[in-house]
């Protein structure tokens, strides 16, 4: 009784075996669909599907072999499928048209399935074939709300770009850079008044260049270097003029008279915003003037000296004026009073 179901056993197992490997053996037809990309026999040169053109990089198969092996390949058909555009077409640049079928039969996935390849939909691909070059383009540094002193440099300069050939010639310079954009916390603890640099600035492609296809950049990151302008500043005047003020009534009553080396006061320092530091320092009008203010009772006794105050243009807020000697000499003498005609000169 145990030997005939050893035997059984036996014979199952061997049947089941047969089956498989004759199932295994069956021919099948199968459809199938795929993802593939496209490349070149070249590292300086690219290629893409024309856009023109309506693939959009799936293909419909249909496919015939073996069970056993059409499993297999539809295992390999999981992963994007490379075909080389130059495996039937001599290699070059421009457009050209892709046999499919042609082109899949070709790549390792079918040639080492042992499936036929019966139908490719779409059977015609088009697609454009590039030479590789290199740009190199500008940095432009892009700051947040801050000032700086003199300009910001990039380091480097300039960011090299791989991209196709008909792209680069018919990019104009404006539209080729790339943007160094600082960003407030970069800047936040930085001191002010003397260079500093940011070692690690990102940089991104100007939109006609992050349009561009197969567009590639050598780096990512730039450093940068700026002087951050302080809040306040200081500005040195060599000289500011000497001007006096009295009341209207008092002009034709008295002559004021400054020595020739007092009207002028040297190395008066202006304090205050950068801002207006800096529309001070270009626009001459907007300088100070140091003023002699002059009362009626001070006119009377003869005042020999006093000191100037300073005083700015109005819209000019926020700004302090000093000097080591704002001290003016001055004379003051009282006109003589003309007589009257026709009465003697003292009665």
């Amino acid at each position: 009784m145990l030997a005939r179901a050893r035997t059984f056993i036996v014979v199952t197992i061997l049947a089941l075996l047969v089956w498989i490997l004759a199932e295994s053996q069956t021919l099948r037809i199968q459809s199938a669909a795929g993802q593939v990309i496209f490349e070149t026999g070249s590292n300086t040169r690219v290629v893409r599907v024309n856009p023109t053109d309506p693939f959009r990089g799936t293909v419909e198969l249909r496919l015939s072999g073996s069970a056993g092996r059409m499993d297999s390949l539809l295992e390999a058909l999981r992963q994007p499928i490379a075909v080389n555009v130059d495996s039937e077409s001599p290699s070059g640049t421009g457009l050209r048209v892709v046999n499919m079928r042609d082109a899949l039969r070709m790549t390792p996935e079918f040639e080492q399935s042992g499936i036929s390849l019966i139908e490719v939909n779409p059977r015609f691909v088009q697609v454009e074939v590039d030479e590789l070059v290199h740009r190199d383009v500008p940095v432009r540094i892009e700051l947040p709300d801050v000032e700086v002193q003199g300009a910001a440099r990039a380091e480097p300069e300039t960011v090299r770009f791989s991209l196709p050939k008909s792209i680069s010639e018919a990019l104009p310079p404006e539209e080729a850079y790339v943007r160094a954009t600082v960003q407030p916390d970069q800047i936040a603890n930085l001191p002010t008044g003397r260079p500093q640099r940011i070692a690690s600035v990102r940089v991104v492609p100007s939109p006609a260049l992050a349009e561009a296809w197969q567009a590639r950049q050598s780096r990512t990151q730039v450093g940068v270097t700026l002087t951050l302008r302080s809040r306040t500043e200081t500005e040195v005047l060599a000289t500011v003029p000497v001007q006096v003020r009295v009341a209207p009534t008092e002009l034709s009553r008295f002559d004021i008279w400054i020595p020739e080396e007092d009207r002028f006061l040297h190395d008066v320092s202006v304090r205050g915003p950068s801002t207006v530091i800096e529309r001070m320092r270009n626009d001459p009008n907007l300088r100070p003037v140091a003023v002699l203010v002059l009362s009626f009772e001070e006119l009377e006794r003869g005042l020999t000296a006093k000191d100037a105050i300073f005083v700015f243009p109005p819209g000019l807020d926020g700004l302090e004026a000093t000097a080591e000697d704002v001290n003016v000499s001055l004379s003051i003498k009282r006109r003589t009073e003309p007589v009257p005609t026709g009465q003697p000169e003292s009665e």
